[in-house]
C-alpha cells in the first residue's frame, strides 16, 4: 500500500522552524515575515507593528490587495450581532 503525502505535509517539512502566522482576512497561513501585523492603538484604531514586537493583540495581514480592501474595514473587538464581545 503506498502512503499518501498531503500538501499540508510537504508545506510543514518546507517551513519547519519557521513561525507560521495566518492572515486575519483569508485565513491562509504564511511565514510571520510575510505578513504585516497590526496592533490595537489607546485610541482603539489599528496601527502597524514594524518590528512585530509590540504588546497586546496582533492583527496579521497578507499582501494581497482584496485582503488589504476588506482589512480596510475591519474592526477587531467590535462585537457582532449573536456574539457576545469578550
Amino acid at each position: 500500500m503506498a502512503k499518501t503525502v498531503t500538501v499540508a505535509t510537504k508545506v510543514a517539512a518546507v517551513t519547519e522552524g519557521v513561525p507560521e502566522r495566518m492572515c486575519v482576512i483569508c485565513r491562509c497561513r504564511f511565514p510571520k515575515g510575510a505578513l504585516t501585523r497590526y496592533v490595537l492603538t489607546s485610541e482603539n484604531g489599528l496601527s502597524i507593528d514594524t518590528e512585530k514586537i509590540r504588546p497586546g493583540r496582533g492583527w496579521y495581514l497578507c499582501s494581497e490587495p482584496g485582503c488589504a480592501l476588506k482589512f480596510a474595514k475591519y474592526r477587531p473587538g467590535k462585537p457582532r450581532k449573536g456574539k457576545q464581545h469578550v
